[in-house]
């Protein structure tokens, strides 16, 4: 009997060593790469960063956030104190000068290309919007944010109060990129397939299984990242997702704007920019020029947009050519450096004035 429980014992802590030991072993590395600086965004290294003494450090620091769940809007940052990113407690990116959520004159919606990857806290687009109209300017951007949970969002940020005289909605990019993955659907936000797996998976055996899985399967996506941005799509070939793709973010405007109407506001709806549109200047991005598969997804699914826009008499603003030229602006496939969100924030600010 002693035999049986001391060798029960040895098993139960070889399960437990098993299903504890690789994320933490995983996670301490993460931690301590970043806390030593070698976890490196070859970003910073892009020549639109030439001169620009902060850009390593931002990306040093943008690698370390971590997110927060919230209810019906999905996730927010959490806090944050850095020297190019600085986060408030309810997970809101601050800019020079930024106001109080309530007291703003103007509201910015959007994923994380308003949220401002690559651009320290005075180099967002709302950051440079409160520079270009001297008005009060509150950044609600966060990173794969669609529509819909922008929209959400301006429901509750009214209810906690706030009477902006402008509201700005920026998207395009994370329809597309998001929605058309194979795995979700017109409605989906980014992690309601990982979310939809973890709750099915309850099971004792998936319990000490799927952490193993996944310190495994990050190791896989990093090291085949460049043949996992080339596939899992499917609004090329699936007519009818992606015209319900289009009528979401027409219907998300529309509910925005009347909402904002109705307390006054003036509302702004603004098709974004992506490097797949347009003529911009992506030399020194040969992995953006060779994705061919998420190209082919934004020729498919904008023109959709445009056309159910104009059907629905939706007033809105075209930026898809605001990056045309021979500045190098784009960092990835939707984030510019700084000079890109200068342009960015200039055109809305004509909007406005």
């Amino acid at each position: 009997m002693r035999t049986f429980l001391i060798n029960l014992w040895v098993l139960v802590l070889l399960l437990v060593a098993l299903v504890l030991i690789p994320p933490l072993v995983f996670d301490g590395y993460q931690l301590t790469s970043r806390a030593l600086g070698l976890v490196r965004d070859r970003r910073a290294e892009l020549p639109n960063y030439q001169g620009i003494d902060w850009a390593a450090q931002h990306f040093r620091e943008f690698s370390g956030l971590s997110s927060l769940y919230q209810d019906y809007i999905g996730w927010r940052r959490a806090p944050f104190a850095g020297e190019t990113i600085n986060i408030d407690s309810e997970g809101y990116r601050q800019h020079p000068g930024a106001p109080k959520r309530q007291l703003a004159d103007i509201w910015v919606f959007g994923g994380s290309t308003i949220w401002g990857p690559g651009a320290s806290d005075a180099h967002t687009i709302p950051a440079r919007l409160q520079a270009h109209t001297q008005r009060s300017v509150f950044n609600f951007g966060e990173s794969a944010y669609t529509a819909h949970q922008s929209y959400n969002l301006l429901a509750k940020s009214y209810l906690l109060g706030g009477r902006p005289k402008h509201v700005v909605f920026y998207d395009g990019a994370n329809e597309v990129v998001i929605k058309c993955r194979t795995e979700l659907n017109f409605y989906s936000t980014f992690h309601e397939a990982t979310i939809r797996e973890r709750m099915r998976s309850t099971r004792l055996s998936a319990q000490l299984i799927e952490p193993i899985q996944e310190i495994l399967g990050r190791g896989y996506r990093s090291l085949s990242a460049s043949d996992q941005q080339d596939s899992g799509y499917d609004c090329v070939n699936n007519e009818a997702k992606r015209k319900l793709i289009a009528s979401s973010l027409v219907m998300d405007w529309m509910l925005a704007r009347h909402l904002v109407e109705s307390r006054g506001g003036h509302f702004v709806a603004v098709l974004q920019p992506i490097a797949f549109t347009g003529s911009p200047k992506l030399d020194h991005m040969p992995d953006v020029l060779a994705n061919k598969a998420l190209r082919a997804q934004y020729d498919a699914v904008y023109p959709e947009i445009k056309r159910q826009l104009q059907q629905a008499g939706i007033a809105y603003t075209d930026l898809t050519m605001a990056f045309d030229g021979s500045d190098l602006l784009y960092i990835d496939f939707a984030h510019v450096s700084p000079r890109g969100n200068d342009i960015a924030a200039q055109s809305i600010a004509a909007l406005l004035n």
